[in-house]
């Protein structure tokens, strides 16, 4: 596989996110990769909070970035992680939305992640 374009972009029309699946919102930031793999080209668009997430879930899991997350690493990294991380992996399971839709901002995902986890993201 053969990545050709790894960069961050600003939606300027609404995209799903490979990961969770939600609407990546116009004016949002997203991560774009398109890669070459048997002849064919695709590209992934991840939004910010499943980046995040696979940020901090690759120094426990040894993930590589060509991978996607899946329901059960998550879950699996949740589970070695305590209380505070099964909140989160519930907030990935409703798409980054609270029990009324509301999306969950980006900012206040790093306030729920623990500390080690963004000390080791940054």
């Amino acid at each position: 596989m053969t990545i050709l374009t790894d960069t961050f972009r600003k939606a300027r029309k609404s995209w799903n996110c490979h990961e969770c699946r939600r609407r990546i919102q116009p004016g949002e930031t997203y991560h774009l990769q398109t890669v070459a793999d048997s002849g064919t080209i695709a590209s992934y668009r991840t939004c910010g909070q499943c980046q995040e997430m696979r940020l901090v879930v690759s120094d426990d899991f040894e993930f590589h970035g060509e991978e996607f997350l899946l329901d059960e690493t998550i879950r699996d990294w949740a589970e070695t992680r305590g209380a505070s991380a099964m909140r989160i992996y519930a907030w990935w399971r409703r798409q980054w939305r609270d029990r009324c839709g509301v999306p969950l901002p980006l900012d206040r995902l790093r306030t729920l992640l623990p500390d080690e986890a963004l000390a080791l993201a940054a």
